[in-house]
């Protein structure tokens, strides 16, 4: 908050002022003598530069800020965030964000007709995007939950590995006017803790792989129809598929075991959910539990079980 802590040129001769919400605070491997805590408790800065610091650095933030430019932290600084605190990033044009250590808190991305792009992993206590185009770049993304409402905002999913770390409640939800590009990424359901069912919203987009994972008691449930090129469930997952809506999966890939079964259930007791096969050859599958479920082509299931109503599911007992 100091004028004289601060510089205007790359040459450090002149002393410079404290930055403005417009301009961008830099940091390199001259700013920090040792290993330190900085507290971030401004409420809006234009961008923020940490990328060539070469000293550990925690970055600790319990206030809600606004950032109008970039948002890059570097391979040695760790973001704490204390509390639920909002981050909105409301850049108009191109600017990068990188968190590869520690998280930040609710990440807001409003930038109107602007593009986020990933330089590095990025990890959050939850990720809402409204407008303006997230890209993930290949980076991997760790959120509790990622969230689109009634707005027309762009995703490129990139080819990295997004984790959902949500226990209950909404854990992916997409609106149906949203642009996703899923490329060759991978989502990851985690929840690890708790018995809630985390909700997945696909909106009839399309994904490359959807993957339920973790170690929770609950259930994993698809609300709406979805398109899905590899759909990975672990062992003792329990998956509700909507009844109303179909699932269409080019291919299945369950990873039950004889004593720790797959379950795949129709939301609605009774009422068959659909799941349409588009991989060609009927596959053969394993370990894996089945009630109220139609399948759109006969499938050999090893070591199943068949709890009622299910169609084209050939099941042999464990």
């Amino acid at each position: 908050s100091q004028s004289r802590y601060w510089i205007n040129d790359d040459e450090r001769l002149s002393n410079g002022r404290v930055p403005l919400p417009q301009d961008s605070a830099i940091f390199d491997e001259n700013t920090f003598d040792s290993d330190c805590t900085v507290n971030l408790n401004v409420p809006r800065l234009g961008g923020l530069d940490m990328t060539n610091v070469d000293t550990n650095i925690v970055l600790s933030h319990s206030n809600q800020f606004d950032v109008y430019k970039g948002f890059v932290l570097g391979p040695t600084v760790e973001s704490v965030s204390i509390g639920s605190k909002i981050n909105s990033f409301f850049g108009r044009l191109d600017y990068p964000i990188s968190v590869p250590l520690g998280s930040l808190g609710r990440v807001e991305i409003n930038a109107f007709n602007g593009r986020y792009y990933l330089s590095g992993n990025f990890t959050s206590e939850s990720l809402y995007h409204e407008y303006g185009l997230f890209d993930a770049n290949n980076y991997d993304v760790t959120t509790g939950l990622y969230f689109n409402s009634m707005n027309t905002p762009t995703l490129n999913m990139g080819s990295g590995l997004w984790t959902i770390n949500s226990v209950n409640d909404i854990g992916f939800s997409v609106s149906p006017d949203m642009i996703i590009n899923a490329g060759t990424s991978t989502l990851k359901f985690n929840a690890l803790t708790g018995s809630g069912t985390v909700l997945f919203y696909p909106s009839a987009r399309s994904f490359n792989k959807v993957w339920f994972s973790g170690t929770h008691s609950g259930y994993y449930s698809i609300q709406s129809p979805s398109y899905i090129s590899e759909l990975i469930i672990d062992a003792g997952r329990k998956v509700i598929l909507d009844s109303m809506e179909p699932q269409e999966v080019t291919k299945l890939s369950l990873n039950g075991t004889l004593n720790d079964l797959v379950l795949l259930k129709s939301s609605t007791d009774g009422v068959q959910a659909n799941v349409n096969y588009v991989g060609g050859d009927s596959p053969l599958l394993e370990n894996l539990a089945l009630k109220d479920v139609n399948l759109s082509v006969p499938i050999y299931i090893l070591n199943g079980s068949n709890l009622g109503n299910n169609t084209n599911a050939i099941v042999t007992g464990k």
